[in-house]
């Protein structure tokens, strides 16, 4: 095989973790590497042939990782980013990609250059969540989580057959797998449809998992069977699945059973009924004669499917994938003590050394427990020795190792040559948060910058000079959301829907203060004085949702309770400088002035055909500022006597995010509603008070922008966005001093 490495679009030499590749005009750092997709498998990273790169498609871009070393080594696709599925070519030649504007491309690696291009169907609704290249290379097939399926022939370019799961399109979800036969002549997808009488043997009607066959040529359909988890033979006659019971009279849907069918006469030739739990996997062995399946209780059983009997079977082993159950029987077969790996395990992946070692990567977890934040391990499967302990980060791009790469922990310790016992490994890089940051705020020394962790656990601390995360506070506590207080030293953050907990950060083992109560949502904002937390509670009736704030006081622990009247979202909410007034703006297009010492209503302004999305008070006091769907309106701050009216461009995305400048001189805008048709980045604008006009815009997020910050100089702005990623921009030659 051609060893083919990525063309190394946007490098910087100097700076080896891509904190400044393709950095937009007026940006000096971003932080984070963008939002991986969460589908199925996540399905936006692929492991090159040779194992010796991989790719990962994030809210910002196409980054291509060395395995060696774990740095980046090139960044694509940043014009629009939002990368949604990726795969790589079995001859490693070509990756596929799909973003969120239903765009499918075709790279060459060595070039960059695009081969296709295509749009997807009108009729897909939303953007592929599956992509994958048929094992002869001429073809790539697409899905939706809504079940919409597309095979593209690369060579012509265009889109040739449009599979439906179901002839009534009802409940056509594509839950799990999409996958071409050996032969490349099948196409197969596991979807939730209502089962009916059709071809092949179903399950009463129900939305279980049902297994549909298609020509990848015509699209027209070859068969359904009841389940899922399938797999094909060798020679791409048999399917294998997990599956209901037998008989149309069963309305179980745990899938306890493992049918092999027959896919030319559609006719179950074998049926595997030993099985006490749920079946998870099954998957051929490389010589076609036996079947491996593993269930959630942590039970592997061997089949010999041609005389319908089982012939092993070992428990306490987990649940194991079906990339890799067949090796793992295997290693089974072979005598190999796989306890001494860790009795529970949910993925392994073997691979030999140079000198013929087997090594493997596993993945402990409890059964029934989500392994999202357990290490990677890298074992010496003869000498039963553990090499190598790896870390992971939830839904960064390291957690690309849960689903298809476990493998790259065995290529880093064989490209290494690590053999260091008992020794945990972490790459900064691997590991970076994925940046959902309402909102980012800046230390009152502007040295440091906190952002919510894309997994929502902790507050991650940001060196601004460095560009890398420096720790993260309360990391195993779940933040719905957080705000620090303005002098810095107290951060206040909902817990888990119910509680609000503040924090000193020279005392992080224990709140210094604690309240409770039912519905917490966000926002949560701090007065300026220190000395009261506002929060946003959610509470249902049978007729309503009433929306109720919550005014604490640090001191007494007393609440004031406010009844808004609103049963929509509240936005936005912000005290004034002296903690007097809080102001809040909710998706009824409604803007509220409330007294926060008596919960006395001040003002409305109401525009009921326009929902208000951002609302803050200037520092001096005497503005607030809000953002509408097509407009900024900035009023005197005590009450809401107009000002100004600032008008977004003609075909211009929503403000949302709005910061003043410390001084009180300068507005930034940060607006939202990415999907706009012909817009590919959100708009950071800079508005001059006084005069109302906008004096500079920066353009770069590809997703909504969250959240903006001044640094307390006034010299840079952050923007956080749900891309994932954090952008500190240069200001100091558009403002005054």
């Amino acid at each position: 095989m051609q060893n083919r490495r990525p063309a190394p679009f946007n490098v910087v030499p100097e700076d080896t973790t891509g904190t400044t590749w393709a950095l937009p005009e007026g940006a000096i750092v971003r932080l984070g590497k963008g939002v991986l997709n969460s589908g199925p498998d996540l399905d936006s990273v692929a492991l090159s042939p040779d194992s010796t790169y991989f790719a990962a498609g994030t809210g910002m871009g196409l980054w291509f990782y060395d395995v060696s070393t774990m740095l980046p080594i090139a960044l694509w696709e940043t014009e629009r980013g939002l990368t949604s599925a990726v795969d790589i070519s079995p001859d490693g030649k070509f990756v596929a990609i799909a973003n969120w504007d239903g765009i499918v491309k075709v790279l060459d690696v060595h070039s960059g250059e695009c081969i296709v291009q295509m749009k997807r169907s009108e009729k897909s609704y939303t953007h592929a969540s599956f992509i994958v290249f048929s094992p002869d290379g001429k073809r790539i097939a697409t899905a939706t989580d809504r079940g919409v399926i597309e095979v593209l022939d690369i060579q012509r370019s265009e889109c040739f057959a449009q599979p439906e799961p179901d002839s009534r399109g009802e409940n056509r979800n594509v839950t799990s797998q999409l996958a071409f036969s050996p032969n490349s002549k099948i196409i197969a997808a596991t979807c939730n449809t209502p089962a009916r009488s059709g071809l092949g043997w179903v399950s009463v009607a129900t939305k279980d998992p049902q297994t549909y066959l298609w020509h990848p040529e015509t699209g027209e359909r070859i068969a359904k069977f009841a389940g899922g988890g399938f797999a094909f033979s060798p020679d791409s006659r048999l399917l294998a699945c997990t599956s209901p019971a037998d008989t149309n009279n069963d309305t179980t849907s745990v899938h306890r059973f493992v049918s092999v069918w027959d896919i030319e006469t559609k006719e179950r030739i074998a049926c595997f009924r030993e099985h006490e739990n749920q079946v998870n996997f099954v998957v051929f062995s490389p010589c076609g004669k036996w079947i491996a399946s593993s269930d959630s209780g942590g039970t592997l059983r061997l089949w010999d499917f041609t005389t319908n009997t089982q012939q092993m079977k070992y428990t306490d082993y987990g649940i194991a994938s079906r990339h890799w159950l067949w090796k793992i029987v295997r290693w089974l077969q072979k005598r190999v003590d796989s306890k001494n790996l860790g009795s529970v395990s949910s993925r392994i992946e073997p691979m030999h050394s140079q000198e013929g070692t087997l090594l493997a990567a596993v993945l402990p977890a409890p059964i029934n427990t989500s392994p999202h934040t357990y290490p990677i391990e890298v074992w010496d499967i003869e000498r039963r020795e553990k090499l190598l302990t790896i870390e992971r980060k939830p839904r960064s791009i390291g957690a690309a190792w849960f689903s298809k790469c476990p493998k790259l922990g065995v290529a880093y310790a064989l490209s290494n040559k690590r053999q260091v016992t008992d020794e945990t490994h972490t790459f900064s890089t691997l590991r970076e948060p994925t940046c959902y940051p309402d909102p980012v705020a800046f230390s009152p020394d502007g040295q440091v910058l906190a952002s919510t962790d894309g997994d929502e656990k902790g507050v991650v601390l940001w060196d601004v000079a460095r560009g890398q995360a420096r720790e993260t506070l309360m990391k195993d506590t779940r933040i719905n959301s957080f705000i620090f207080s303005a002098s810095g030293n107290l951060l206040a953050a909902g817990i888990s829907g119910n509680t609000l907990r503040v924090w000193d950060f020279e005392k992080q083992h224990k709140p210094v203060a604690e309240f409770s109560a039912p519905g917490l949502a966000s926002p949560v904002v701090f007065a300026p004085p220190c000395d009261r937390i506002a929060t946003v509670h959610s509470e249902s009736n049978k007729e309503r949702i009433d929306r109720t704030l919550y005014i604490w006081n640090l001191q007494s622990r007393e609440k004031l309770e406010v009844d808004t009247g609103h049963k929509e979202y509240i936005h936005a909410m912000a005290f004034s400088p002296d903690g007097t007034r809080l102001a809040i703006a909710c998706s009824e297009g409604i803007a509220q002035l409330w007294d926060a010492e008596t919960g006395r209503e001040i003002a409305t302004m109401e525009d009921h055909r326009r929902e208000i999305r951002g609302i803050t008070f200037s520092p001096c006091g005497n503005f607030i500022a809000g953002g509408w769907a097509d407009e900024i309106r900035l009023w005197r701050a005590d009450g809401f006597d107009p000002l100004h009216t600032m008008p977004q461009p003609e075909g211009s995305q929503k403000p949302y995010a709005l910061t003043f400048s410390p001084c009180s001189k300068y507005l930034a805008s940060g607006t939202w509603w990415w999907w706009q048709e012909g817009l590919e980045k959100m708009a950071i604008r800079l508005w001059e008070v006084e005069t109302g006009e906008n004096i500079h815009t920066f353009w770069g997020h590809t997703s909504d922008i969250q959240s903006l910050a001044f640094s307390p100089d006034s010299m840079l702005i952050t923007s956080g966005s749900h891309d994932g990623t954090i952008l500190l921009w240069d200001v100091k030659s558009f403002i005054s001093s």
